[in-house]
């Protein structure tokens, strides 16, 4: 994580010297993206080329908060489908042999129906026949517990689901409220809070690398075409995981069903010996002597009994057997097949759908913000602006630089558009005018008869 962190760090300059050698058309093709949709921008005017790559390169290395939940829930989720997929395979064996016991049973039912007519002895029809009927109802049984166990681990994965929705919402919803500050702060009005700006830019770019890390290590979302979350690595991966370690556990369960199997043909074939009358092993036991007896005196008795047991022992080990072993070598063509592909492809666009930022639109919206505040800073550097990270009217006047002569628009005439000697015309007068004496001369005058006699003295 340290690495992870140092490099992270390093790549900031890096990132807005691509960017800046974007703006001057000097960065490479933008490479296909490996988080959500392609690239459809070509034609678009800005180049988000070397920032997408400088975010992608820095998201291999930095970890989300929630790594842990998301690793966990994308085990349960893998495990689910796992499960669902080995009982629907049993299923489908089971089916296989429903239709031939169906078809034994259809057969013995004929064979005892003509030896009735015949008036033959149908003892072998009418033992088949109840075998057939007793292996018919043994499997519909067993495919039923079959759909019980498909269906108990398709809730397991629609938890798992809710639990990877919820998460997703929360996480990126965070990331994104932060993110929409981070930006709004990245769009620097002058030159003085260009410092804040370069801030703002630093953490938006550690939240947006957070955000893609998230999207890149979730199930069923971290895949880079639209539709197929059954493609994506991470759910691969933990399907292959989980199926690789059922397989481990199933050798022994294989070891011992094989001495069971081993066992089953050497009593076949002591039972076959002692029908024969040939003495090639020890003496019986009187348990067994009493189904060799039984089987001499009605055959089929016992032989048709372990031919339906062994069948349904095989069907069910055979079915759950052949999808583990798929599991485990072939994932992707387990997971392309349905239902699990539509599982994940549904899961994948209603947590893309829930999002508040999908991940092309985290990196074209970081991207944008920085190549506009890289403009902004060239017009600034380019008009001698001062980088503080406080305004010019806050410094004492002798450090300010002296200022220019100001030019002010004239608010009024300097003088009237013609000059005449003769006097102006009095203000017209209309309603709301002040009264004015006809006489405004002052009262107290040294030449009108109002001056008082000692004023005038």
């Amino acid at each position: 994580m340290a690495d992870g962190g140092a490099r992270t760090d390093q790549s900031f300059g890096d990132d807005v010297r691509r960017a800046e050698r974007a703006a001057d058309g000097k960065a490479a093709p933008a490479p296909a993206t490996s988080f959500d949709e392609p690239d459809d921008s070509a034609s678009r005017r800005v180049d988000y080329s070397s920032v997408i790559r400088s975010l992608q390169d820095d998201a291999e290395a930095v970890e989300p908060r929630e790594a842990g939940r998301v690793n966990g829930v994308g085990r349960r989720m893998a495990g689910a489908m796992l499960d669902q997929h080995i009982f629907s395979t049993t299923r489908r064996f089971f089916g296989i042999l429903l239709a031939v016991f169906l078809a034994a049973a259809v057969v013995f039912l004929i064979g005892a129906v003509y030896a009735a007519s015949r008036q033959v002895p149908m003892g072998q029809s009418v033992i088949g026949f109840t075998y057939a009927l007793f292996g018919l109802i043994a499997v519909a049984v067993m495919d039923a517990l079959a759909k019980a166990a498909a269906d108990f681990a398709h809730r397991r994965f629609q938890n798992a689901a809710s639990d990877l929705l919820s998460l997703t919402e929360k996480e990126i919803g965070a990331m994104s409220d932060g993110l929409v500050e981070q930006r709004a702060a990245m769009e620097a009005n002058s030159a003085a809070d260009f410092p804040k700006a370069v801030e703002a830019a630093t953490k938006a770019r550690l939240t947006t690398v957070a955000a893609l890390r998230y999207f890149k290590n979730a199930p069923v979302i971290g895949v880079a075409s639209e539709g197929r979350g059954h493609e994506c690595r991470i759910l691969v991966g933990n399907f292959q995981s989980a199926a690789k370690a059922r397989l481990d556990a199933a050798q022994s369960a294989t070891a011992r069903m094989a001495a069971v199997a081993l066992g089953v043909i050497i009593g076949a074939a002591a039972l076959y010996a002692s029908l024969e009358g040939q003495k090639i092993f020890a003496p019986i036991p009187d348990g067994l002597q009493s189904f060799i007896d039984a089987e001499r005196r009605s055959p089929g008795i016992v032989s048709f009994g372990l031919v339906v047991l062994a069948a349904i022992i095989a069907a069910s080990w055979i079915g759950r057997a052949s999808a583990i072993l798929f599991a485990a070598y072939s994932p992707h063509r387990v997971l392309a097949g349905d239902p699990l592909r539509s599982m994940a492809n549904s899961l994948r666009a209603e947590a893309l759908s829930g999002a508040a930022e999908r991940p092309r639109e985290l990196m074209e919206r970081y991207a944008d913000a920085l190549i506009s505040l890289q403009k902004r800073a060239q017009s600034w550097a380019a008009s001698n602006a001062r980088f503080d990270d406080r305004p010019t009217d806050d410094e004492p006047s002798w450090r300010k630089a002296p200022e220019g002569p100001r030019f002010v628009a004239p608010r009024f005439d300097a003088a009237p558009p013609g000059f005449t000697a003769e006097a102006s015309p009095g203000a017209r007068k209309h309603f709301f005018s002040k009264k004015v004496h006809r006489n405004a001369a002052p009262k107290q005058s040294f030449g009108r008869e109002e001056t008082p006699r000692w004023l005038k003295d």
